[in-house]
């Protein structure tokens, strides 16, 4: 995980989303754009937007 600067550890603190840039991952048959967002419960995680655009903790998805 990237090492953050004061003003990105702010937004996230704030609940704002940081971009990371576009990743592919195995399997994928193209790249999509990263963003790195706080959750209350599992502190900092990168995600992809979903469906309507937002983002949610991978990990909070998969507990739903």
């Amino acid at each position: 995980m990237k090492k953050f600067t004061r003003w990105e550890k702010i937004k996230l603190a704030l609940g704002q989303s940081i971009y990371i840039g576009d990743i592919q991952k195995p399997g994928w048959s193209g790249k999509l754009p990263f963003y790195v967002l706080w959750c209350d419960v599992h502190g900092i995680v990168e995600n992809y937007p979903h469906g309507n655009g937002g983002l949610r903790c991978p990990d909070c998805i998969e507990d739903t």
